[in-house]
């Protein structure tokens, strides 16, 4: 404010309040300090003869006030003073300071951000990019142009330079939460995990009352097969700490499907199965019901098992979609730790001695319409040791010019077609390059669950497959134009294509999945125990329909 009364301090610029963000040594004196201020303004506000110019700075300070407590507050976990620090604690500490922030913010960078605002409603990612940087050149620590560079550089994949904005913007606010997070699930992706995990403990020092940050912190941990000290963690947010502090973790969903969930892959089950069974009465999803299940097998109880079994039935006939893509998350995000390492461990391996793929003269690709050709097969690994798995036979290949934008499936017949009259290579025809894929695939399966039976850590692959938790894997086969064969990718997140769930190869995973667990498999006693005929449920006709498409490997 430029007209600042003398009878008190000016209201905080943004870089006063960095300076003087509180710590938990700080937080209780600053507090009484910011308190004694606001009577202060507000006995001043109170005084008819106060000016117009005056009582505008003095209101503007009042809220800056107001909002400084309700950090102090928030910080030391008290209850907020009056009606206004009653409404802005309902507010995140970050939401707090970026309002106050917003406030003063250079007039032109404060356009650059609403024109940035528009572009990404626009979904024109670019023009949001250079309205962004346009904003930090006009005021370099404006931390909500420098998170929102990093997160869209890292949906493009540039995860270096994303790294570089977040970095920035904990720099210029140290409490933005969202750029932690954001910052290390960019870190995983890079590999990083180890400095993730850092960063999320530094995180929780000082927003421990957050639970996604608790969660977070544990699923890293988890990923390196810390199972233990997840464990240890998430108990330490539940019980609030030492002193008692903490409030929200006790209370989040997430917080206690990852207790449950973990202490089960440690190979506990009374815990874990009343954990679940709570999740479950609050908020049932298909995959706490579904692990509600598998935990009361695992205790003998076969009424609660049948009524989660139960649930879980409904939630596919209410929405194949949703219940396919909560489980194929979840596969994504809690499968055995093993898996990502031996993913990744065979590209490594194959890159580095010339791998499956051809020799340089075998290497051309065969192409229709000028699109490479390609096939995609799911396999759904139920057990590695010893080896229990399924694959897709697929019935259609891939056309790609390089970029997923580009791609298209087309049937084994209309690639038959095209290829009509053309001479057979090394590799034979069409037919037999088809099954010389899936011989190929097969063989990928086999190698990675070789890896998969190493332990890590804690994490035990058999007390993942003792949960019946299958493994869903996307793995990418290249046809030659000598019609050769060989592995190109494995993604063991495969993602739903959105093209409608009756197509979607990864609904078609999930339901087979899914589907001989329950009516074939570690689930089979349960449900025919509990009198449900398997013939009048939505899931058990389209497994079945399904079922003909994958064959045992």
């Amino acid at each position: 404010n430029t007209h600042s009364p003398s009878n008190f301090p000016p209201s905080h610029t943004r870089s006063e309040r960095q300076r003087r963000r509180p710590t938990m040594t700080t937080a209780e004196p600053e507090l009484a300090a910011f308190r004694e201020e606001l009577e202060r303004v507000r006995s001043r506000l109170a005084q008819a003869h106060v000016g117009e110019d005056e009582r505008v700075d003095l209101a503007a300070h009042e809220s800056d006030l107001l909002e400084a407590i309700a950090l102090e507050e928030d910080l030391l976990g008290v209850g907020k003073a009056g009606e206004e620090g009653k409404k802005s604690s309902e507010q995140s500490v970050e939401e707090l300071t970026r309002a106050a922030d917003e406030r003063n913010l250079d007039p032109e960078a404060k356009r650059a951000l609403e024109r940035a605002s528009k572009a990404l409603e626009e979904n024109r990612a670019e023009d949001c990019l250079k309205s962004l940087k346009h904003c930090l050149r006009v005021d370099p620590t404006c931390f909500q142009a420098s998170l929102q560079c990093g997160m869209l550089l890292a949906n493009k994949g540039d995860n270096d330079a994303a790294l570089e904005y977040f970095e920035r913007t904990v720099r210029t606010q140290p409490g933005c939460l969202t750029a932690y997070i954001a910052m290390s699930q960019v870190l995983q992706q890079v590999g990083r995990i180890e400095e993730a995990e850092v960063v999320l403990k530094q995180v929780c020092g000082f927003a421990f009352d957050h639970p996604e940050v608790w969660s977070a912190l544990s699923r890293v941990l988890f990923r390196q097969g810390k199972l233990e000290e997840a464990v240890d963690t998430i108990k330490f947010a539940m019980k609030g700490g030492p002193e008692g502090k903490f409030k929200k973790p006790s209370r989040d969903p997430m917080v206690l499907f990852c207790l449950a969930y973990f202490l089960a892959c440690l190979g506990h089950i009374a815990e874990p199965c009343s954990l679940f069974l709570r999740i479950c009465n609050d908020d049932p999803s298909p995959v706490s019901l579904y692990l509600a299940a598998q935990t009361c097998r695992l205790a003998s109880d076969a009424d609660l098992g049948s009524k989660a079994v139960k649930g879980l039935l409904s939630a596919y006939e209410s929405s194949r979609l949703a219940f396919c893509s909560e489980l194929a998350v979840f596969n994504a995000t809690f499968a055995a730790p093993q898996w990502e390492d031996a993913i990744s461990g065979r590209r490594r391996e194959e890159k580095k001695a010339g791998g499956t793929e051809p020799s340089a003269e075998q290497e051309s690709r065969l192409r229709i319409r000028g699109k490479e050709v390609s096939l995609r097969f799911l396999a759904c690994v139920d057990s590695c040791s010893p080896l229990r798995a399924s694959c897709g036979s697929g019935d259609r290949a891939w056309l790609s010019m390089g970029s997923e934008e580009e791609e298209e499936s087309v049937p084994f017949r209309e690639v038959a077609l095209a290829l009509e009259g053309r001479s057979p290579g090394e590799g034979g025809g069409w037919p037999e390059a088809c099954r010389a894929a899936r011989e190929a695939v097969e063989a990928e399966v086999a190698a990675l669950a070789a890896e998969i039976v190493r332990p890590k850590g804690q994490a035990r692959q058999k007390r993942f497959a003792g949960l019946g938790l299958t493994k869903i894997l996307s793995i990418e086969v290249a046809v030659g134009q000598d019609f050769r064969s060989w592995v190109t990718r494995v993604d063991g997140a495969p993602r739903l294509g959105g093209r409608g769930a009756g197509e979607d190869p990864v609904v078609e995973a999930v339901v087979h999945a899914t589907g001989r667990q329950i009516f074939d498999g570690t689930l089979r006693e349960i449900t025919e125990g509990a009198g449900m005929r398997a013939e009048d449920q939505k899931l058990f006709s389209d497994y079945q329909a399904g079922a003909k498409t994958f064959e045992n490997i």
